[in-house]
């Protein structure tokens, strides 16, 4: 993907002011609806895969794909995690140049790519309340940006994200323990007092990017026939010399796996 420079310029500024930046129609339509009907029907890793990771499967309530999921229980599921490692083609939409070319807007050196996950939401599925990306995953210094590229046109009905302009320049959020009838994870991170909180609607191909430290989150899918489906890919810059385990091993952007920032290898024990 070609910027244009005037663009390149724009971007890197709203990224940096605001702590987000959407990018419209990155991707077609039909090829992500294509990568995620290939991940609807993804087997589990096989157990030699998951071994020299150290890592389990896909949390899929003990199935073994998506598609062998009842509709009550895809409302149950949470995402998909860690796709990259065991998905070639999920990888490659990690390091698609169309993303790793924005993504260089925003840091000097070349950008590791650390985490690729499929995030689901189906019509009743819960949201996922405001959080951070750094507050889970560690990263020194924290120059970590999501991409959160759309399957799917996503509004306030279906549980589009929403970002907290500028909170990417806190620390040490407060947080508290919630309930999880709405929402997947039980804890959430309180929204500093004067900051505004926006709703970012998109169209299927649209990537926006937010910065690991921007709060975040987004509301219950409250349709019943519309899905809010998302790959969610994190990269982190040349500067970066230490990462929490869950972004062990990275990826360059020629696809080359190498262990991450303060890692010495791209296994992990096994559990």
């Amino acid at each position: 993907m070609q910027v244009d420079p005037t663009l390149a310029r724009s971007i890197a500024d709203e990224f940096f002011e605001d702590g987000f930046v959407l990018v419209r129609q990155v991707f077609g339509r039909t090829d992500l609806q294509a990568l995620a009907d290939h991940v609807f029907h993804l087997r589990q890793p096989s157990a030699a895969a998951r071994a020299k990771y150290g890592l389990d499967g896909y949390e899929l309530l003990g199935k073994g794909a998506l598609d062998e999921l009842t509709p009550q229980e895809l409302v149950g599921i949470e995402r998909l995690l860690r796709l990259h490692i065991f998905d070639p083609p999920t990888r490659q939409l990690m390091l698609d140049a169309r993303i790793i070319d924005l993504v260089r807007l925003l840091w000097p050196g070349d950008p590791l790519g650390v985490s690729a996950l499929y995030y689901p939401k189906p019509p009743g599925a819960r949201g996922f309340a405001l959080h951070s990306d750094t507050g889970y995953l560690r990263t020194e210094p924290p120059e970590m940006v999501a991409a959160f590229i759309a399957v799917d046109d996503a509004d306030a009905e279906n549980g589009a994200l929403s970002v907290v302009r500028g909170s990417h320049r806190f620390t040490d959020i407060e947080r508290r323990a919630i309930a999880t009838d709405e929402f997947i994870f039980p804890e959430e991170f309180i929204q500093p007092v004067g900051t505004e909180s926006v709703l970012v609607p998109m169209k299927a191909g649209d990537v926006l990017l937010f910065h690991g430290n921007s709060l975040h989150g987004s509301l219950p899918n409250r349709t019943t026939d519309r899905w809010r489906r998302a790959f969610i890919c994190h990269y982190i810059s040349a500067a970066v010399h230490s990462v929490s385990e869950e972004l062990n091993p990275a990826y360059r952007t020629t696809g080359e796996e190498v262990p991450a920032p303060g890692h010495t290898s791209v296994g992990r024990p096994s559990r």
